[in-house]
């Protein structure tokens, strides 16, 4: 199972990064239940779709330091760096990666919107295909007795005018 990377290696940046594939999506990550008990199917995509949103976004993170005396300094200088690297490179690629999200997520709920009426429309459609089928069978195997009795009438039929004639 990924998981969200908080940090790219070696990126002095910091910027949370998210991959959405759909190993992200909640209920995957808790195990491949689908809902949580009480949940409506309804509620749990709208879950979904708001944790989507959520993780859609880039976020700056302040830079920190564990070093006791140095650590402040450090901060300090990082920050002052970052500011002049992110405001001219960083912050519209955030920008733009963060419209590209929201347009994705946008269009796949579009396609659901789409997708989901087609897909019930088609179950209906095997179940009374496979209703039709069943139906078709039974009057198969109805007609196929049927020629065995008459094919058996015929035999005896046949047997009789042969007696007859001898």
């Amino acid at each position: 199972m990924l998981g969200v990377r908080d940090q790219v290696p070696g990126n002095s940046t910091r910027v949370d990064l998210y991959v959405m594939t759909l190993e992200y999506v909640p209920w995957c990550r808790e195990g491949g239940s689908m809902m949580d008990h009480g949940e409506t199917e309804r509620q749990q995509e709208e879950r979904d779709r708001a944790w989507l949103r959520e993780k859609g976004q880039l976020r700056e993170r302040p830079f920190s330091s564990t070093l006791p005396l140095l650590g402040p300094l450090i901060v300090r200088f990082r920050s002052l760096w970052n500011g002049v690297a992110t405001k001219w490179y960083v912050r519209p690629l955030i920008q733009q990666q963060n419209e590209f999200n929201a347009l994705l997520i946008q269009r796949l709920g579009d396609l659901e919107a789409q997708v989901v009426p087609q897909i019930i429309e088609q179950d209906r459609e095997q179940t009374r295909l496979a209703r039709e089928t069943a139906e078709l069978g039974l009057q198969i195997s109805q007609l196929n007795r049927l020629l065995r009795t008459l094919e058996e009438r015929l035999a005896r039929l046949e047997e009789e005018a042969g007696a007859e004639d001898d």
